[in-house]
């Protein structure tokens, strides 16, 4: 044992740039594996601890077109509700500017009736007033338009439109009362087919944007009373709308509304995992080729009566070195690294998703990795444990040991046809 922690130690005094290029190798890939599944891992794990601000309410009903008349009183009625906001989704197009110079896109309007949100949080400047009343633009579309709020009481005429103060929607043209800084819902949803507008449903329906006859999800958000149980208030609320109206509770529709947010981790997730094979690839190549160029140096200690067990342990001994030195220095940097994405990725994570605390590190899958990159080792360590004394008198490295298998199942076979 003394004999081969002194090889291992003149090793990795003599090789240690070597060594360190093959720790770092594999640290890159462990770090981009931990921070990958960490950063997934606290994503998930907000999604479910967050999921009512995310809705916006304890349950959600939700019907395609617009909303019956009957509905709304039915939720209402139910014992274990204490609050409901109606909400229309959609999207339209939309203009401002000057007539001789306007500007247009496509933007998801939300329609509320109510005070909204009933969870989760909305920041407006100035402070929303609620229950909310006129209309509010995000933060991008307000900055690629430099839009402002129009002043107080100001008339829906061409004059807003010009010092872009108003938005032209449906039949008419309305003033922006404030500018959404943030708001918990919108960010569910990773990807959008424009930035959103909040507008009251009185207004929308006024100017015609929500009509029988338009493409529009209508939904119920409700509060439940402190104290009460979700499911059993989810299970009432499907027994008074009927089959034909969909009724989720907050955790199963935050999964849902976030479903883009979890592709967006599962895909990155599998990036880590390919760079970590990838990194683990490159480390088993070079360090193989340590191996190979050890040969000499063994066969010069055997000539000098050592036995073949301290080589193949002290070289076990530092491949088993750089692989816990590459795990921990990977488990640090990706610990790090997933602490810190979520807010790298703030246009794409919502702000309700980027505090979850960070999870254990995926060991199952590290154990595996270690185990793969240990017996496709083996073979190295089983060619220097053959190495003879008389090899350092050959040139060159001796035949691998695959050709000696080789070579035995030919005389093998050369023996069963005699």
């Amino acid at each position: 044992m003394r004999l081969a922690l002194r090889i291992a130690y003149l090793e990795l005094r003599h090789q240690a740039l070597r060594l360190l290029l093959i720790s770092l190798a594999l640290a890159a890939g462990f770090s981009a594996f931990f921070a990958t599944y960490g950063f997934a891992g606290k994503v998930l794990q907000s999604v479910a601890s967050e999921s009512r601000a995310l809705l916006g309410g304890d349950f959600v009903v939700q019907t395609n077109g617009l909303m019956p008349e009957d509905l709304p009183p039915k939720i209402n009625s139910l014992p274990s509700v204490t609050a409901t906001v109606q909400v229309s989704d959609f999207p339209t197009m939309t203009s401002t500017g000057p007539a001789y110079s306007p500007v247009s896109r496509l933007v998801e309007v939300r329609a509320v009736e109510g005070d909204y949100p009933l969870a989760g949080h909305l920041e407006t400047t100035p402070a929303l007033q609620h229950p909310l009343k006129g209309l509010y633009v995000s933060r991008s579309l307000a900055e690629a338009w430099n839009l402002s709020s129009a002043p107080a009481h100001a008339l829906a005429d061409e004059a807003l439109l010009g010092a872009r103060q108003a938005l032209r929607l449906g039949d008419g043209i309305v003033p922006i009362q404030g500018i959404v800084i943030m708001d918990d819902s919108q960010q569910a949803s990773a990807f959008s087919l424009g930035p959103r507008v909040l507008i009251d449903l009185a207004t929308a329906k006024r100017m015609g944007l929500v009509t029988a006859r338009a493409r529009l999800s209508s939904r119920i958000l409700a509060l439940l009373k402190p104290g009460e149980a979700l499911d059993p208030a989810v299970q009432a609320a499907r027994d008074v709308v009927g089959p034909n109206v969909r009724v989720q509770g907050h955790v199963e529709a935050a999964n849902a509304l976030a479903r883009p947010v979890r592709n967006l981790t599962h895909f990155v997730e599998l990036l880590g995992l390919f760079t970590l094979i990838l990194a683990a690839m490159g480390a088993w190549a070079i360090l193989t080729s340590f191996l190979e160029n050890r040969t000499r140096e063994v066969a010069i200690l055997r000539c000098l009566g050592s036995t073949p067990a301290p080589p193949v342990l002290a070289y076990s001994l530092l491949a088993g070195l750089l692989l816990f030195v590459a795990m921990t220095g990977g488990w640090a940097l990706g610990t790090i690294t997933a602490s810190i994405l979520p807010s790298i990725l703030r246009d794409v994570i919502p702000v309700a998703l980027q505090g979850g605390a960070t999870p254990h590190p995926p060991m199952l899958e590290t154990l595996l990795t270690i185990l793969a990159l240990a017996l496709l080792m083996i073979p190295s360590f089983l060619r220097l444990a053959s190495v003879r004394p008389l090899a350092m008198l050959r040139e060159g490295p001796e035949p691998r040991l695959i050709h000696h298998f080789t070579a035995l199942a030919g005389r093998l076979t050369a023996a069963g046809g005699a």
